[in-house]
């Protein structure tokens, strides 16, 4: 069974071909460097791409629309207008092909992409995932065999920190931090940079983690981190105007392996609570080698296994996750539901608060 997905998230138009949920037969993605400024572009890019994006898979695939057995779109995103560009184009592609179209959670497919290009027999339930992209995060139990999960913790970052905890700070709005305070990045994309300059500096010099003490992983908030990253810019600042290469890859270093360890503790003490089989890492953040290689290393002393995307590409953001997540959610409905979804009909999970920023640049713009 051939599996077309879509998803046009934020600053990303992908579309994927996939076999029986886990075999990835293409997997194209457009990638768009987003400009906070410029956000009412995106809109314009995605109508742009979305048609070649798809044709893209398709013939990377080798396949032809009439062997497609089922659409799966994404329906999910704090961008209104980009979401419904993926869920439009696949409903047209459904009902062009009469063929049944299903939506899915895009950061439910997250949680599930460790299941791409590899045998569900050799999964081990329950199982505990950390899944965290951008803004989101969540903690994440899998219970069997029969894709049932349960979120133990959830948060989306820019919803939680503005309305419930001042203070808060997800995961990726901490790299973000420590990217744009030492003028090597950007909020978008930050974790590779500083990953980069990482591997040429002493990981050990500044000992984050060891000054954090308590830590409660099931908060999300690492807000603590980026306290005390904060004092140490501050005081390297008041030395000397700028910082040297030698300070950035020290710096990159030791703040990655103390995000490493605090992240791969907690996901151990946790796992022994909610007493799992396995570990799994998901999301842009389990393309980073350094937490990877530390949770490993720690589940084999605690007997866990571990598992994150076989392919860096399905860590961040694509459609073959979406694709995979809609098969195995297809296969679960009964023949009556089965046959509901070539009506069409698309809900859309959406914030907006990103479309409202949009629609006051357009104005502000045409002004």
């Amino acid at each position: 069974m051939k599996i077309i997905g879509i998803d046009t998230i934020l600053h990303d138009v992908c579309a994927a071909v996939v076999e029986d949920g886990r075999f990835v037969l293409s997997n194209v993605v457009e990638h768009t460097i987003m400009d906070s400024g410029r956000l009412y572009q995106l809109v314009d890019l995605h109508l742009n791409q979305i048609g070649l994006v798809i044709k893209k898979a398709m013939q990377k695939a080798k396949c032809r629309p009439e062997e497609i057995s089922l659409v799966s779109v994404n329906n999910f995103g704090s961008f209104f207008s980009n979401t419904l560009i993926g869920a439009t184009a696949a409903e047209t592609l459904s009902k062009t092909f009469n063929k049944p179209l299903i939506t899915v959670h895009h950061q439910e497919a997250h949680y599930f992409s460790s299941w791409l290009e590899r045998d569900p027999k050799d999964f081990s339930f329950p199982i505990l995932v950390l899944s965290s992209s951008g803004g989101h995060s969540s903690i994440v139990k899998i219970l069997n065999n029969k894709f049932g999960f349960r979120e133990l913790y959830r948060i989306e970052g820019m919803e939680e920190r503005k309305k419930n905890k001042p203070n808060f700070r997800g995961i990726g709005a901490v790299y973000g931090y420590v990217a744009d305070a030492l003028k090597i990045g950007g909020p978008i994309g930050s974790a590779p940079v500083i990953s980069e300059y990482a591997t040429k500096g002493n990981k050990t010099l500044f000992d984050f983690y060891k000054r954090i003490g308590h830590f409660d992983i099931t908060k999300l908030d690492f807000s603590p981190m980026e306290k005390i990253v904060k004092q140490v810019i501050s005081r390297e600042l008041k030395k000397r105007y700028g910082f040297s290469h030698q300070f950035i890859s020290d710096f990159a270093a030791s703040f990655e392996n103390s995000m490493a360890q605090l992240i791969s503790d907690g996901l151990i003490k946790l796992a022994a609570k909610e007493k799992v089989q396995e570990i799994h890492l998901v999301g842009g953040i389990s393309a980073n080698n350094t937490l990877r290689k530390m949770i490993g290393e720690k589940c084999v002393v605690a007997s866990l296994e571990f598992k994150c995307p076989k392919q860096k590409s399905f860590c961040t953001d694509n459609a073959a996750m979406i694709a995979s997540w809609g098969y195995f959610k297809y296969r679960r409905l009964s023949k009556t539901q089965k046959e509901r979804l070539t009506r069409g009909g698309i809900i859309i999970d959406s914030n907006l608060r990103l479309e409202e920023m949009a629609l006051n640049q357009r104005r502000n713009k045409n002004v």
